[in-house]
């Protein structure tokens, strides 16, 4: 299932500048998907921590991704409070219910390494802008 997810994300890089890249439901889809990986990952491992990846990622999925496909604001509040609603029925079927702030785990490395990324993308723009207007300089009093 894993290669098969690498494969999908591999096609979806060659398909850039193609009409197919662009293609929200197709987006949507790469991005759901990780969600059934990371499930079935954690139930063929006999983890119990299927939980945390089924409903983390299923947060991604209701807090970014499905605001890229054209869907009413309805079903957009309705999709939240199904999500809500599993969550807690979930963990309170479980007895897990003090384990229910495992479901943030995944938004927030997601979120943070994204920040950290474009930190790390500022911080080489500044060096380079610095070098370059230092080059610049030079060159002017040459």
């Amino acid at each position: 299932m894993g290669f098969y997810y690498n494969f999908l994300i591999i096609a979806q890089s060659i398909l850039l500048f193609n009409r197919a890249h662009l293609n929200k439901w197709w987006t949507f889809f790469l991005e759901a998907f990780v969600l059934i990986h990371a499930v079935a990952v954690a139930v063929f491992q006999g983890q119990e921590m299927w939980s945390m990846f089924a409903f983390g990622f299923g947060a991604m999925v209701v807090l970014t991704q499905m605001y890229g496909v054209d869907l009413n604001t309805w079903v957009k509040r309705g999709l939240a409070t199904v999500f809500v609603a599993a969550v807690v029925t979930s963990y309170g079927i479980m007895g897990r219910f003090n384990q229910i702030n495992e479901v943030i785990r995944i938004p927030i490395l997601d979120y943070l390494i994204v920040f950290l990324i474009y930190g790390i993308y500022l911080g080489l723009n500044w060096v380079v802008g610095l070098l370059t207007r230092s080059a610049t300089a030079r060159a002017g009093t040459d």
